[in-house]
């Protein structure tokens, strides 16, 4: 075991000798101060010999006719060697594992998820703005967190929550847009108006008084609740009107719905495999019958910073794509939903829709174009500050 651990540790050469007399060349050797690590004999007229290799000089001055010539190395020498006969091999390796290395940590892209596109181009020039780009190094795992903070405090008003993936050299952030409430404006002395055009459905005053009644139409702007107490066409005194309105609103929408879509179905059959993922390839193991069409839900098995890629466990689900085509009648039920889905996003918890026609629609290149109308009831409660200086 020793032996072993010196020829790892140190410079060894394994010598074969042949010719006559094999006996009386190993008598010299034991002789000689040199050290016989492994000793072999092959036959009578040949033996392998492993010796340091400091003392393959000395070997070589014996006086014989033997034949001595070295067959093997170990230890720092037999690298040496190794490297110097595969010196392009190693160089080619090296500088292809440092190269997938450096591509490994590079963003070749950035997806941002996300409806409304003035959102996604605000966190594409933000993720600029932080050397986040294609063909940029990606930064540390710290330090995308804090540019994911830094973004969310920079557009506090605009930005809920914001979280970057890397998904291979690909980043996809995913962004919540923050949804404002209004704030309704208080004043000192102030009258409770109408925020929009309706008709009023509900008046909940309390304070000042309400000139309005339910069922009237209003304009944006007319006062609901005064702050002025009034009589005799004299103001009596002036307070700070409070309440809430609620009415009537009218909105008409446009959606537009292809009659064609195309959806994938899982066929039943399913496997799992392995596959070694790099950069944006992948590359299956022993997958000798792959499907020609699935989904795959994976699970990462190895995945460390310095190794270019990931060992993945994953399950393919085969599954065959299906045309659906709508007809008139279809498309059009799926377009008022889509058109009720549009209204309902802006909508608070005790706003709804009350009631809702199609105005027109039509067919063109395959597509249905539809126009909407609806009746929702929403707060409409808005105020106005009333002016001392223009009472006096």
């Amino acid at each position: 075991m020793n032996q072993r651990l010196l020829s790892y540790l140190e410079n060894v050469i394994l010598v074969e000798v042949t010719g006559k007399n094999i006996n009386r060349f190993l008598i010299i050797i034991y002789k000689m101060p040199i050290a016989i690590l492994e000793l072999k004999i092959i036959n009578r007229k040949k033996v392998h010999i492993k010796i340091f290799a400091k003392d393959y000089e000395r070997l070589t001055k014996i006086k014989t006719v033997n034949e001595i010539k070295i067959i093997d190395y170990y230890g720092k020498l037999k690298l040496k060697k190794l490297f110097k006969r595969n010196k392009i091999l190693f160089i080619s390796l090296i500088f292809g594992y440092l190269l997938l290395l450096m591509l490994a940590n590079l963003i070749f892209k950035i997806e941002v998820i996300h409806e409304k596109k003035e959102i996604r181009e605000l966190i594409v020039n933000e993720l600029k703005d932080n050397n986040i780009k294609k063909l940029r190094f990606k930064p540390k795992y710290d330090k995308l967190e804090e540019i994911e903070e830094d973004i969310i405090k920079k557009n506090t008003n605009r930005i809920e929550w914001l979280e970057i993936i890397e998904v291979g050299t690909k980043y996809i952030v995913k962004v919540e847009e923050r949804r404002i409430i209004k704030e309704k404006k208080e004043y000192i002395y102030q009258d409770i108006i109408a925020a929009k055009d309706a008709v009023l459905m509900v008046i909940e005053a309390e304070q000042g008084v309400i000139t309005k009644k339910k069922n009237d139409y209003v304009k944006k702007g007319d006062i609901i609740i005064s702050g002025k107490i009034m009589h005799n066409n004299k103001i009596m005194d002036i307070v700070q009107a409070q309440g809430r309105i609620w009415g009537e609103v009218w909105y008409n929408v446009r959606v537009e719905l292809p009659l064609i879509r195309t959806e994938e179905k899982k066929t039943g059959l399913n496997k799992s495999i392995y596959s070694l993922k790099m950069l944006n390839f992948r590359l299956p193991l022993f997958d000798l019958k792959p499907y020609n069409k699935k989904q795959i839900e994976e699970r990462v098995i190895i995945n460390h910073q310095l190794i270019p890629f990931q060992l993945v466990k994953e399950k393919h689900y085969q599954v065959e794509k299906m045309d659906y085509i709508y007809n008139e009648t279809e498309a059009l039920l799926q377009a008022q939903e889509l058109a009720s889905q549009k209204i309902l996003t802006n909508l608070q918890a005790e706003e709804r829709i009350l009631n809702s026609k199609p105005l027109k629609y039509y067919l063109e290149n395959e597509i249905l174009y539809l126009e909407m109308f609806f009746k929702v009831y929403e707060d409409i409660t808005a105020t106005k500050k009333i002016s001392l200086i223009e009472e006096e």
